[in-house]
């Protein structure tokens, strides 16, 4: 069982701290994590993703 967040997987925003600067993003797998204002380039909005990849396959 990986700890990691890797491409392609999908999350939900579930906290946004103003105060720290920080968002929290809760994955498909449970996993959370939580990100530096200064780091959401590497966070891509998943409303386009191919429908291949809505099914999961």
């Amino acid at each position: 069982m990986g700890s990691g967040i890797f491409n392609g997987e999908i999350g939900t925003i579930t906290k946004i701290d103003e105060k720290e600067k920080q968002l929290e993003i809760r994955f498909d797998d449970e996993k959370v994590a939580w990100y530096e204002f200064s780091d959401l380039e590497q966070i891509e909005h998943s409303y386009s993703i191919t429908i291949h990849k809505s099914q999961r396959k």
